[in-house]
């Protein structure tokens, strides 16, 4: 760990953190740049450097092929909810896991019982494979997935 002087006001902070050697530019007094520098060692002897969590990038498609290979196909009622995961693709298919919240969740419903006017007993089915999806990938598959909390309670 170290403190280079760049320039009037300009100070360059050093330190070797995980393996590799990190640095960073700071304006101001020199106070201020060992100020930072402690802060980083403090971070850094206490593992919270590890402690940032990488955003997730786990599409929906790719749940709903794990859901109905790990869960679907066990169930009998398979050959009707085969057809419901498809219209969960149809409307899910380009997003994100995480973009799934409690208002893209309240949409779709709305359109399965407005727009293709499902009625209420067959609409809250398609919600409850949905559900039940996202609920597995807020427990069992929160690690790949990324979700700490099911979406679809919101």
């Amino acid at each position: 760990m170290s403190i280079h002087k760049l320039g009037e006001q300009k100070w360059k902070v050093r330190w070797r953190e995980a393996g590799h050697h990190r640095s960073l530019t700071v304006y101001g007094p020199r106070e201020m740049a060992k100020k930072i520098e402690r802060k980083r060692m403090s971070a850094r002897d206490e593992n919270r450097h590890l402690d940032i969590k990488k955003e997730v990038h786990f599409r929906m498609s790719e749940l709903i092929d794990r859901y109905e290979q790990q869960y679907g196909k066990k169930k009998k009622s398979y050959s009707r909810e085969r057809s419901i995961l498809k219209g969960i693709r149809k409307t899910f298919r380009g997003r994100f896991v995480r973009e799934v919240d409690g208002a893209a969740v309240e949409r779709w419903y709305h359109d399965l019982t407005v727009v293709q006017g499902l009625s209420a007993g067959t609409a809250v089915r398609h919600f409850n494979v949905l559900h039940h999806m996202l609920g597995r990938a807020a427990t069992v598959w929160t690690k790949d997935t990324g979700l700490t909390r099911n979406s679809a309670d919101e």
